[in-house]
């Protein structure tokens, strides 16, 4: 019995110690996920972004109907001007906010391009300091000294503060801007009389359609009532 055992047990092999130990992974598949989390998140604010801008300029009304030269009509006062902005704002809401972004962006993009990508480069900087770089949440270590989220926020809005307002003149051109995209908005509000008559047209259909329904309903109330006062009438008899 003891042979076998001996023989057993040298049967089985020894468990050496690169079969005990997990296994490792190498320095560049480490720095490579920083890379590729970076590029997912850049990737799924793309993503994102496309499908709500595109969500959104889809609820716009007609761009037809939006300049539509034919209804345009001089104000008689003030009062109707402002009457018409604020209708027509309702109704022409999403128009007029992609009218204004492309206001800012061409107007930012011409009068100073200097400004414009200064604008974008500190765009840059906020997104990779507080959302892209990894541990986003976590201190940033600069020059061998770390700075907590909130020292990084605080030391980013001075930058963009005197960049913007001492290094450049990205304010007066934002400002510039819009003021263009404003009076865009309050010169097609006040002459173009189209959304507000088109408003007052779906509500007149909405009103007449719901006369209509309760006309019928009542003229279907009486004949049933005839009918029931008819057919007891001739059971009486």
């Amino acid at each position: 019995m003891a042979a076998v055992d001996v023989q057993h047990s040298e049967g089985v092999p020894l468990r050496t110690p690169e079969f005990t130990n997990p296994p490792t992974f190498s320095s560049s598949s480490a720095g490579e996920e920083p890379n590729e989390s970076v590029v997912m998140k850049l990737k799924s604010f793309a993503h994102n972004t496309f499908t709500s801008t595109k969500g959104f300029v889809k609820t716009s009304k007609s761009w037809m109907e939006f300049f539509n030269v034919s209804t345009v009509t001089m104000p008689k006062n003030v009062g109707e001007a402002v009457s018409r902005t604020r209708k027509n704002w309702d109704y022409f809401r999403v128009n007029y906010i992609v009218c204004l972004v492309l206001t800012m962006f061409v107007t930012m993009l011409v009068r100073s391009l200097y400004s414009f990508l200064l604008v974008v480069f500190l765009a840059l900087c906020w997104s990779w300091v507080t959302w892209l770089r990894p541990n986003a949440t976590g201190p940033l270590k600069v020059f061998g000294k770390e700075y907590q989220p909130m020292e990084q926020r605080i030391i980013l809005g001075v930058f963009s503060f005197v960049m913007v307002f001492f290094f450049s003149n990205a304010f007066s051109a934002l400002f510039t801007a819009g003021l263009c995209g404003v009076f865009i908005v309050v010169a097609h509000g006040s002459l173009i009389g189209a959304g507000s008559s088109r408003m007052f047209e779906d509500d007149g259909q909405d009103v007449e359609a719901g006369k209509g329904s309760s006309n019928d309903l009542l003229s279907a109330g009486i004949q049933m009532q005839n009918m029931f006062t008819s057919t007891m009438s001739g059971s009486k008899s």
